[in-house]
């Protein structure tokens, strides 16, 4: 599996949960969209620290972490292919 089809894998899976689960990335965008409004800036990691908590806590079969220069670094924990996503 290239990066390309790990990449397609992750956002079908993404896209499976969030069909299933609205609810879940409301609440997550909510939240980031709220601590804006309060004054933190989205920037400084915020909305990716936020995306990789979302992948850590719901998507078992996959490992997230912020990478360099704002990335979010995604691992396939069954096929350990690694991709990089938001920048």
């Amino acid at each position: 599996m290239n990066h390309q089809a790990a990449y397609q894998d992750f956002t079908t899976r993404f896209k499976l949960l969030i069909g299933k689960n609205p609810h879940l990335i409301t609440t997550t965008l909510s939240n980031i969209f709220t601590m804006r409004l309060i004054g933190q800036k989205t920037h400084d990691r915020l909305a990716e620290s936020s995306f990789v908590e979302f992948i850590n806590s719901n998507m078992y079969d996959f490992n997230a972490q912020v990478g360099k220069h704002g990335s979010v670094e995604i691992v396939n924990q069954i096929t350990k292919k690694k991709f990089c996503v938001l920048r």
